[in-house]
Formats: structure tokens, sequence, C-alpha cells
């Protein structure tokens, strides 16, 4: 696997401390929750009172306690969980809002879970990278070899590899019809949904990035034919169990479900409860969990491979899943394994975003200081205007 260079910067500004700064760009997630957790990771180590990792937990409760319930309530938001994490654990995490409205359910970090959308993609590039480090997967073998009976384009005679899927390379149509399921009974296995036919591919594998929850279905598909159990066990086996993430699940188990916040969309002055759906294309965007267990799993990745003595990954993958694989340009943010690249304030983070109707999720991690953040809520930001916010605040 190869290394690549890093990314550019572009700027942006956040009020940190005390410290004034103007926002620009929020890369496109100008929403206040984003910004107020890019802002824990911007706090200077040289704060009098910073507590770990030079995060001073006082200073950002207090400013999440003060924002998030406004701007929840004038953006019509119902529920969210904010966590911050350095190597050695959690530095904050804090539920706000409801789980449920109806039945005035809180938000508790450590239980409620979320349906993060395309966060899930995380998960299935780490099961991947898994099956590349035990040498059952090259990624730059035709990916045919290892989907037998799954018919894959070849636009200009160039294959298709495991490295296009995990690098949004593929050159392959996105493809949303048919994808979700309303109940358990009608939801189809990963294979079947795949097998299903392919969306159309617009251009050769490795030329171009061109994000699609298709590719990342293949991903999933591939760690289940190599593995040779269903997705959702493979990833249960190899990553959830391990971790002690006991509040997370790809299989949708009542157990997971149970605890699950409710997804709302705001319309005509009301906020309308949004039916749980079960994703056909699961190693896309099926994953439910909690923001504790989101916090083992991001520590991960700012441990090489380990957490509190269990290893998933050796340290080599880590470090490449979290380097630069793919861009349009030098001078663009490019992908790693999985994780997108991102400019902040001059910093370099890593991370990826999940967004579905009723819920919202997004993961970041800065390796370079040790930290990361996951948040997730429940309602729909249709404004984009949570940046303007704290560009005001």
């Amino acid at each position: 696997m190869s290394l690549a260079e890093d990314a550019p910067g572009s700027r942006a500004g956040l009020t940190c401390g005390g410290r004034r700064e103007t926002l620009s760009s929020m890369l496109r997630l100008p929403h206040v929750l984003a910004a107020l957790l890019v802002a824990a990771l911007a706090l200077s180590s040289s704060s009098a009172t910073a507590i770990r990792s030079g995060v001073d937990p006082a200073i950002l409760e207090g400013d999440l306690a003060r924002v998030v319930p406004e701007e929840m309530e004038r953006r019509h938001l119902v529920g969210a969980v904010v966590v911050v994490v350095d190597r050695e654990g959690v530095i904050f995490a804090e539920g706000y809002g409801h789980a449920d409205l109806e039945q005035q359910t809180p938000v508790r970090p450590e239980y409620t879970t979320f349906q993060v959308a395309s966060v899930s993609k995380l998960l299935t590039t780490t099961a991947v990278m898994q099956l590349v480090e035990r040498s059952q997967v090259d990624l730059d073998r035709e990916l045919s070899a290892y989907i037998p009976g799954l018919e894959l384009p070849r636009r200009d005679g160039k294959s298709i590899t495991p490295r296009h899927l995990l690098t949004h390379s593929a050159g392959v149509s996105e493809g949303f019809i048919g994808s979700q399921a309303h109940t358990r009974e009608e939801w189809l296995s990963l294979r079947e949904y795949m097998g299903r036919g392919l969306p159309a591919q617009f251009a050769p594998a490795g030329e171009i990035i061109s994000y699609a929850n298709y590719t990342m279905g293949l991903a999933g598909l591939l760690a289940e034919s190599v593995s040779g159990r269903p997705f959702h066990e493979v990833v249960s086996r190899e990553i959830l169990q391990p971790l002690g993430m006991s509040r997370s699940s790809f299989g949708m188990e009542p157990a997971v479900l149970d605890g699950l916040a409710q997804g709302y969309v705001f319309a005509s002055g009301a906020q309308r409860r949004i039916s749980v759906d079960f994703r056909n294309n699961r190693a896309s965007g099926g994953l439910a969990t909690s923001g504790v267990d989101m916090a083992r799993f991001l520590r991960v990745f700012l441990n090489g491979g380990e957490v509190d003595g269990t290893r998933i990954l050796r340290r080599e993958t880590t470090d490449a899943m979290l380097t630069r694989q793919f861009s349009q340009h030098p001078g663009m943010k490019g992908i790693g394994f999985g994780f997108w690249e991102l400019e902040i304030d001059g910093r370099s983070y890593w991370g990826h975003d999940g967004d579905v109707v009723g819920w919202n999720a997004r993961a970041l991690l800065s390796p370079e200081r040790g930290l990361g953040l996951f948040m997730a809520y429940t309602g729909t930001d249709t404004l984009k205007a949570f940046g303007d916010r704290v560009a005001s605040t």
C-alpha cells in the first residue's frame, strides 16, 4: 500500500477559548454542531486550564451547552450526541434534546443509538483492510476474482479493483432504486441486492473520484464473499465485538433498535416521525451506533490500530487509511482508504459524514494531535445555516 503526501490547506475559522476568527467554509458542511466540534480540536494546548490533549472540557461543555440547544430549537432538531476523544479515552460526551420527542426520552451518549448513514463506510473499509492484512485480498487484483457470479464492467479494458472501491474511483454511477426496505421481512441480503444489477460505469476505473454508495456496497460484498459470512456478521465478529461496541450493529437487532433515536423531519410547522428503514445496501449506510461506541472506533485510528490492548489493525494499515490515496489534482483534497481528507483552519483532518432523512452524523480525526470527535443528531438540516450562526457569535 503506497502512502501519499499531505494536501494543501483551505482556510476556515472558529471561536475557541475566547479567541474569535473569521469563519469562511466548513467544506460544504456549515452546521453549527460540526463547527463546534472542530472548535474542540482547535483549542490551544497552551490553555492554562487544559485538561488533556489540549482540550479544556469545561470550556467545551460551556460552549456546547449555550449554543447547541439554541441552534437545535432554531433549526428544528430534536436530539443530538457529541463525543470528543483522545488516545486515552473519552474527554467529553453529552446528549442533548430527546431520543423520542413524544416520550420525552433523553439522549444518552452510552445508550442511545443513531442511524449514521455513510459514516458506516468507515467500518466497511476497515473490514476490507483487515482482509488485506491477512493476504486474503489484494487491493490491486481484479474484483471479479473475489466475487464469483457478479459481472463487472471493464470500460476501456480497465478492471475495477478493491482499491477503486475504497477510494470511490470505480467510475460507477449512483443507484438508489430498491436500496431500502420498510420491514425486516422485506429486507434483502446484501448479495441479493447487489446482484440485481450494477449501475452504469460512466468512466474507466481509476480516473476520477465519483462518490457512490454502490461501490461501498461492492466493498461489503467483497468482505462477505471472502469471509464466507454475511456482511453484518463479519463486522460484528471482526470489529464490534473485539472493541466492545455492544450498542452497534449492521444487523438492526432488536436490542440496538430499542434505544434508537427516533428520526424526525420538520414540515408544516410540526415534527414528523420518520420510520426506520432497513438498508439493503447495509455496507454503505446501515450502521446504528451510540456516541460512546463510536468513540472506541475512532480511537483505533489514534492508536495505530488498537484500543486498550485490543488490536484490530496494524499501524501501517491505519497510517495508509489516513493517507491520501487518490485525488483529482495535487491542489485538491482527496481520499485515503474510506476517510476523506479535510483541511480546516490550516490543519489536516480525516473524516466522513452521514445523512439520511431524519438522521445525520459526522466523524472527524486529527491524528497529529491525537484527537477525534463524533456527532449525530436527528432532524433535517436543509438550510445549511449553522455556520452563519457561528460566524456571527
